[in-house]
Parts: C-alpha cells; structure tokens; sequence
C-alpha cells in the first residue's frame, strides 16, 4: 500500500499534469471543462490506488502493459502494408510540373 500523507511522485507530477493541460488547451486539443474532468477523475483514482495492494497494482499495470506491447506490435505489423499503399498512391499520383528556381528563365518553364 502507499504511504499515508505526502506522496513525493504526486507532488510532482501534479504540476506537470496542470502544465500539459494548459498546453493542451492552448493547441485547441482539449476544453477547459476536459481539463478540470480529467483532474477530478485522477484525483478519484488515485483515491482508489492509494487503496489496493502493491500487488493488485502490479497486477493491473503487468495487463496494460501487455495489452499495450499487443497494441504496439499490430500497428507494427501493419506499418510496412501503410508504407506500400502510400508508395503506390504516390505512383498513381500525377507528376507535378518542375518549380522554377531563382536565377532561371521564368519562359522555360512556362507550358
């Protein structure tokens, strides 16, 4: 179980989740009204964290994790067959005219 009291890890990454947040709400990503959600639900969880063994806790983050390294390995996976379609998408793709560069005679490039 976690101590009781003062957590160091909370009273640091507090300000760095508020910091994230606001720079989130500045890129137009999230609301504020998502921000302060998001605050109300970490403070509940961490309620409930607080409460489970070291084990149960271990437990739920060796799943997420797996879950996560499944996740990671499908997108992998599907990475090079992305890769492909955007190699043949750029084949079938119209070829663009040369761009004239500085120092050129503008007429040459002219249709």
């Amino acid at each position: 179980m976690l101590p009781e009291g003062p957590n160091p890890a909370r009273d640091l990454l507090r300000p760095l989740a508020h910091r994230i947040a606001i720079n989130r709400e500045v890129m137009g990503l999230h609301y504020r009204s998502d921000s302060e959600a998001g605050a109300h639900v970490a403070e509940k969880l961490y309620g409930l964290i607080t409460e489970m063994s070291a084990n149960k806790i271990d437990s739920i983050l060796a799943r997420t994790i797996k879950v996560a390294q499944e996740e990671w390995k499908f997108k992998e996976e599907q990475k090079p067959k992305r890769d492909d379609q955007a190699k043949a998408a750029q084949a079938d793709a119209a070829p663009q005219p040369e761009l004239a560069k500085a120092g050129d005679n503008v007429e040459e490039h002219l249709p």
